[in-house]
């Protein structure tokens, strides 16, 4: 089930609502929008790569490019929307399901700074020999053996001495720990860990919205999520038609 469905309350702003709130709300619904696309589409992209994980042509760099462009939109995503929420009229900033969620994501903050400081650390990323982009590495179940498989995305040219990590594997367990995880700069993240997070947040978050107004109220709402189709004529004025009959 999506995490913002056709049916949620959260598409059922009252008309009531003054404008300034209105963005406020639109900006968390869109929020949960952009990082369930990226999310769906990332799985799509590293199932793919599990089937055919050596593939030389083009289509590889265009599914690496593909995975770490979806990976780094979810991580800005949840930064905009942990900034809206803290903003966000009506809602407690000591309310405990914020809290948790925003101790939960903290790690994106560190992430999206390092994103939009790339040119600031080209230098010690030649020396410490790392992949700009980062890495993303997820774990699997060979469908024949059984065994535990390790995929890595390297994006990139790769070099000798060229230093990158993978999932976690536990040994007593016998399983990685990790699900699929993002390895960029100074900081970690298991993007599978941060859509759990996000989907729990998402679904008190809607029930919070919903009891803030009452059914008749949101039963008196503007349309949302509009695709407007306009067609253009070019007509000339009359008088320019008329010169040209004389």
């Amino acid at each position: 089930m999506p995490l913002v469905p056709n049916t949620s309350p959260l598409r059922t702003v009252p008309i009531r609502v003054e404008r300034k709130p209105i963005l406020y709300f639109d900006g968390v619904r869109y929020s949960f929008h952009i990082f369930e696309m990226a999310s769906n589409r990332l799985l799509r992209t590293i199932q793919g790569l599990q089937s055919s994980p050596s593939d030389p042509s083009s289509t590889l760099t265009e599914a690496i490019a593909a995975a770490m462009s979806d990976a780094w939109l979810m991580i800005d995503s949840v930064h905009r929307l942990r900034e809206l929420l803290q903003q966000l009229p009506r809602l407690k900033k000591n309310q405990a399901e914020l809290q948790i969620f925003l101790r939960r994501t903290s790690k994106v903050e560190d992430l999206r700074h390092f994103f939009q400081h790339f040119r600031n650390n080209i230098d010690a990323f030649a020396e410490k020999a790392m992949p700009l982009w980062g890495t993303l590495s997820w774990a699997s179940t060979d469908p024949t053996t059984g065994d535990p498989v390790n995929f890595i995305l390297i994006p990139g040219t790769f070099f000798p001495g060229a230093t990158f990590s993978g999932c976690a594997f536990s040994t007593p367990e016998g399983k990685f720990v990790d699900r699929i995880l993002l390895d960029a700069g100074a900081t970690t993240i298991d993007l599978a860990y941060l859509a759990d997070h996000v989907s729990e947040f998402c679904y008190w978050y809607t029930n919070w919205f919903g009891a803030q107004f009452s059914e008749a109220e949101r039963n008196e709402h503007n349309a949302a999520d509009m695709s407007l189709r306009i067609i253009v004529k070019n007509v000339r004025k009359a008088s320019e038609e008329m010169k040209e009959d004389q």
